[in-house]
């Protein structure tokens, strides 16, 4: 009996990608909460895992982020069903696309459409004149894929310390010193603490966030995509991702500090993201850090996260004020092969 050819089938034959629009976010929901065994009444319930894919109003939220930062939403279908999706932006003045968020569904693995969205986005960035993409891995898959497509460009330092201790007396009365994260001596001050800041910005327009953040540059809290990133925190207050955004924090309240040498901007919260003008230098860095110390532990913060590029050269500064490196995470450039 003669044996039946075996017929082999390159699915991207059959793979359609395109610019998501409004009409699809219901599918892109349903693709990222089959991902989690979600159903989509459930995704509020879930936001330790739940991200602005958890509902369709907040993807759409998100939708409209990205496309405010120069990018898209790409989607990869197989008949009419959408099995894999890319977010991406460009930041400007960094010349540099960033991919935000990249799935595909379960049953579509490993046949390429991973690698044919990438190739998607390197072609809508190109028409900006970019040709640097910048990705972290969200985990062991992804970090494959980058390392085949792409190679590393920094490493990103993730930097904690512990703010979960007691104190009976008034803060002020206390200088603390920490070594490995760890709150390692607490002395009595012979001189009362003082903040060097000069105000605290809280509960304005948002309009009045961006006014502050101009002509600043952002020195800690390296999230890849500054200007994405402060729009998300802006854009979120007074809506459903808000909590997204900020959980059980105070959405922005922002701490203003002034030296000789210029203005610096820091955002209260245990995600710290600091901004600076041109002449500050590493001592008003430390001086400012130092004080969101105390302004973190006022507001029963836990702890205090700190991420960097590595290129930035402030590990020195940070270990000598007591944080301990908990990770250096590859930050891959995508942007050819």
């Amino acid at each position: 009996m003669k044996t039946k050819p075996h017929i082999q089938i390159n699915i991207m034959d059959y793979v359609n990608i395109r610019v998501a629009t409004e009409q699809d976010i219901p599918q892109i929901v349903s693709l990222n909460l089959r991902e989690y065994n979600l159903a989509e009444d459930e995704a509020l319930d879930y936001f330790e895992q739940v991200q602005w894919w958890g509902t369709q109003s907040l993807l759409r939220w998100h939708m409209g982020l990205i496309k405010a930062n120069h990018g898209e939403i790409l989607v990869a279908l197989e008949n009419g069903k959408i099995v894999g999706e890319l977010d991406y932006v460009i930041s400007p003045h960094q010349r540099r696309g960033h991919v935000i968020w990249l799935l595909v569904d379960r049953d579509f693995r490993k046949m390429g459409i991973a690698e044919a969205l990438i190739e998607a986005m390197r072609e809508q960035v190109k028409k900006a004149g970019i040709s640097h993409i910048w990705t972290e891995a969200e985990d062991e898959r992804t970090e494959q894929l980058y390392e085949k497509n792409g190679t590393v460009a920094d490493q990103l330092q993730n930097f904690w310390l512990d703010l979960n201790f007691d104190i009976d007396e008034p803060l002020e009365q206390y200088d603390f010193k920490f070594e490995e994260g760890e709150i390692s001596e607490l002395s009595k001050r012979k001189v009362l603490y003082t903040s060097i800041a000069k105000k605290i910005h809280s509960n304005l327009p948002k309009e009045k966030y961006i006014e502050l953040f101009s002509n600043l540059k952002r020195a800690i809290g390296d999230y890849l995509t500054p200007r994405f990133d402060m729009m998300q925190l802006i854009e979120s207050i007074d809506n459903l991702a808000s909590q997204f955004v900020w959980g059980e924090t105070t959405p922005m309240e922002v701490a203003e500090y002034k030296f000789d040498e210029g203005t610096v901007m820091a955002l209260v919260t245990q995600y710290t993201r600091i901004y600076i003008e041109d002449g500050i230098g590493t001592e008003q860095l430390k001086a400012v850090i130092k004080d969101l110390i105390y302004l973190l532990f006022q507001r029963k913060f836990v702890s205090m996260d700190i991420q960097i590029l590595k290129s930035r050269q402030y590990e020195k500064m940070l270990t000598n004020l007591g944080f301990v490196l908990l990770e250096e995470d590859p930050i891959y450039d995508i942007g050819s092969k």
